[in-house]
């Protein structure tokens, strides 16, 4: 859903940032390119050229283009929308976009409205900031293209550091891998003993009945205490099945198992759960030395998460192609806004692979959202099961 940017609505942080990237690209005329490290790199950068919004227009009517043109002669923005044209200079973005980072990282509360904003807003026609939940890209950016030599228009995911980390695959009913429950040893293996034994395990931590908040890694710890495993069986989804196997056909066993890896162990970033993943090598490949078993995981992993940032969604089937077809943008704590276009591939992977970790969202069972009700014990065909559900969130 659209919203209108007035500074009257209230928006979280990172909805605000969206904004304060438009602002700040503007008034500097350019996107700084950043390392692995988040570090700008100030003799490379991609000049830009324009950069088109939109605002809402009135009842059953499209929304209205606006289009912001850098007029580097004039150190100016001339802005075009409906037929109507004026200019504001460079200058005035740059102190506009001071004035609102200074805001948008000190307002308090999940949600907030920035009026000091609105006067400024309505000189660019109030610019829509947030687009649709089913793309990638929430800016679209005209480019000088340093390697082609031409102006290519290409879109953005956008990302800000100064508020809460943002997540990267969110936690839903899509992103739950199923396991069977297997015991281990030589206790009643028919169905109806394995079944019983593993309720009971796991009914010692069942919030409904015990007055002590449990988490699901504890709950699958307790299952693992009691002698059981938990085997990979399916994503649940149809559609992020699928879209794994596009990226590669051996991905879904390898996140089962980070899944694995990160509820039964102290552990959560992504660079540490892969390490650990290694030495398991769920994926049974042959490889000369440890260190070419971990470079084939690793870029398992670089693949995902790259796929996830710039197009691939679990909920929508994906065809392999990206929607943020420029790469992505971050706000740094300190206001920078730095750039990782595709040219800088290597880059971006790194970003990516050194600044997430495996979360676990809520679920408390009985009254918690359907999605994220997961690490419960329930039967299906007959045998025992446990979901456990993929979320990826920024450091």
């Amino acid at each position: 859903m659209t919203t209108l940017s007035t500074g009257q609505e209230s928006k979280n942080a990172g909805d605000w940032a969206e904004l304060y990237v438009l602002l700040n690209t503007l008034a500097h005329g350019k996107l700084y390119a950043a390392d692995g490290n988040l570090n700008l790199i100030e003799e490379q950068f991609f000049p830009v050229i324009s950069i088109e919004m939109q605002k809402v227009g009135h009842s059953r009517t499209p929304p209205i283009r606006i289009v912001y043109t850098i007029n580097r002669n004039k150190k100016s923005i001339n802005i075009e929308s409906e037929g109507a044209n004026k200019s504001i200079s460079m200058a005035a973005f740059k102190y506009e976009s001071k004035n609102f980072f200074e805001i948008i990282s000190t307002r308090k509360g999940r949600s907030f409205q920035v009026p000091e904003i609105a006067p400024f807003l309505e000189q660019l026609h109030n610019p829509i900031t947030k687009q649709s939940s089913s793309k990638k890209a929430d800016i679209h950016i005209v480019i000088h293209d340093v390697m082609t030599g031409i102006e290519s228009e290409v879109g953005f995911s956008i990302k800000s550091k100064h508020s809460s980390p943002s997540s990267l695959i969110n936690a839903s009913g899509q992103t739950l891998f199923q396991y069977k429950i297997v015991p281990n040893s030589d206790q009643d293996n028919s169905v109806q003993g394995n079944m019983a034994q593993a309720q009971l395990c796991l009914a010692l931590f069942d919030p409904i009945n015990n007055e002590i908040k449990v988490g699901p890694k504890e709950r699958v710890n307790k299952l693992l205490d009691c002698d059981y495993s938990l085997s990979f069986n399916k994503i649940k989804s149809t559609y992020f099945q699928e879209n794994l196997q596009i990226i590669d056909s051996s991905l879904d066993v390898f996140i089962a198992d980070c899944l694995l890896v990160f509820m039964s162990k102290k552990v959560s970033s992504l660079v540490d759960v892969v390490k650990l993943v290694t030495k398991r090598n769920p994926c049974k490949f042959n490889a000369t030395t440890e260190k070419r078993l971990f470079d084939f995981y690793e870029y398992k992993m670089k693949r995902l998460i790259v796929d996830a940032a710039l197009g691939m969604q679990p909920k929508v089937p994906w065809n392999g192609k990206y929607d943020a077809s420029g790469g992505y943008i971050v706000v740094k704590s300190s206001g920078a806004v730095v750039c990782y276009h595709l040219y800088n591939w290597n880059a971006l992977q790194d970003y990516l692979y050194n600044n997430l970790k495996f979360e676990t969202p809520v679920s408390t069972g009985k009254g918690s959202k359907k999605s994220f009700n997961y690490a419960q014990f329930y039967i299906e065909n007959g045998l025992p099961h446990m979901d456990i559900c993929l979320q990826l969130r920024f450091k």
